[in-house]
């Protein structure tokens, strides 16, 4: 990845627009379906004990648990999809063309990436929670720490860029590590994916840099 600073980047209208409208949606329910999936499909049941019942069959552990943790990520998939088309959709009716093909692959990885991500972490805490109520916490915790206040309102990169000595805000360094910042939370990647198509105005605080990867 590189970080090269240069004046604006004229996106393309479309590709502004629905990027403008729909990566701050991305970065909240993405997660938070995942959550859901991940707690009703496997992490409700594991600690009630009801897949000790389904283990009697001559099924694997680690089987049942993929399964159910694919049966999930595809279903957020498949609901994001959905709106992806419906808003193309939008997009077509309203200026009369399609996102880029490039755009839509971006956010087609994004996506799929994103929604992996964190149904992988939501699905592994139960194998080492045995409390429904810390259960709940830890998934909550995540979800606040890794999606709310990171990507979605990025409070906490902001506070870590502080906290860091000898970085001052408005630097070459500081907007390069803000950057950076944003790929250690999947919930970052829809931050990322527009980065790369609209340039410099797409990441909070990053006024003038732009990505390039």
């Amino acid at each position: 990845v590189m970080f090269t600073v240069q004046p604006p980047a004229e996106a393309d209208f479309t590709t502004s627009t629905f990027f403008r409208n729909t990566t701050e949606i991305y970065e909240l329910f993405i997660p938070l379906m995942s959550l859901l999936s991940a707690y009703y499909l496997f992490g409700k049941d594991r600690i009630e004990g009801v897949l000790e019942s389904v283990l009697v069959r001559p099924l694997s552990k680690t089987s049942l648990m993929l399964t159910r943790y694919f049966s999930g990520a595809f279903s957020v998939i498949g609901a994001s999809l959905i709106s992806f088309a419906l808003s193309s959709l939008v997009i077509y009716e309203s200026y009369g063309k399609f996102l880029p093909e490039s755009a839509s692959l971006s956010i087609l990885w994004t996506i799929v990436a994103e929604v992996l991500s964190f149904s992988g972490i939501m699905f592994l805490l139960p194998t080492f929670i045995k409390s429904q109520a810390r259960l709940i916490s830890a998934m909550v915790g995540i979800f606040l720490v890794a999606d709310l206040f990171w990507s979605f309102r990025p409070i906490f990169p902001s506070l870590i860029m502080a906290a860091i000595p000898g970085i001052s805000a408005g630097g070459i360094t500081y907007f390069r590590d803000t950057i950076i910042s944003y790929y250690l939370s999947p919930a970052g990647l829809s931050t990322i994916s527009e980065g790369l198509n609209l340039g410099p105005y797409a990441i909070p605080g990053v006024p003038s840099i732009t990505v390039q990867g």
